[in-house]
């Protein structure tokens, strides 16, 4: 947290610890920076500010990333999968797709990749996938993704023309409205690594499915 951050975040805290009447104490600070840890300190206030106007006791930690907005990976996980959805009526299997929220990315990737998810959801329908998504989702959130993992989902379109010079992918930026996760999942690279396109083909495994041809 930078100086300026962290002088908003105590005066913030100091402004519940006052109302409240409580007893300040460089124990009850480090608790509140270690349970607000990974919100944004624009959050933070807004949460304070909440409180102030709520609140009969002063709120614990958990309680302020509530007010702040801040989802449980559960309820993240779920609104994901409506997200995830929604693309898919827009764009189709045939685009290659971006989410802002890297965690999507990321699931669909463990679940085989755009492509392959949905085939699968066309020809044996979304339980089994959503139970998986929703789980995989879960996980991800809480224990950190690579920047491999964060990648653009590769469609059609691009697996068909995998090493082709002349041709460059048309990926869909996909806005979730989801707040940044917390401290621990890596920020989104919107340009995919510079190296070779079978490469990066070969590494997800996502070569040409020649039934679309």
């Amino acid at each position: 947290m930078k100086p300026e951050q962290a002088t908003r975040f105590a005066t913030a805290i100091s402004a519940l610890v006052v109302t409240f009447s409580k007893e300040a104490s460089e124990a009850l600070f480090e608790g509140y920076r270690i349970g607000l840890e990974g919100v944004p300190v624009e959050a933070v206030e807004h949460a304070v500010a909440r409180a102030l106007r709520e609140c009969k006791f002063m709120p614990l930690p958990a309680e302020l990333r509530e007010l702040a907005g801040i989802l449980s990976p559960a309820d993240r996980a779920i609104k994901a999968w409506d997200i995830f959805t929604r693309a898919i009526s827009v764009h189709g299997c045939y685009t290659s797709v971006n989410f802002d929220d890297p965690v999507i990315n990321a699931t669909i990737r463990n679940l085989g990749g755009w492509v392959p998810v949905l085939i699968e959801m066309e020809e044996q329908g979304d339980t089994w996938v959503r139970k998986n998504f929703e789980r995989i989702y879960k996980s991800l959130a809480s224990t950190g993704i690579t920047n491999s993992q964060a990648l653009a989902l590769c469609g059609i379109h691009e697996q068909n023309n995998v090493g082709r010079t002349d041709w460059q992918p048309d990926v869909k930026l996909i806005e979730t409205g989801l707040p940044p996760h917390r401290a621990g999942i890596l920020p989104l690279a919107h340009e995919r690594e510079e190296r070779p396109a079978i490469e990066y083909a070969e590494s997800i495994g996502q070569l040409p499915d020649r039934r679309f041809q």
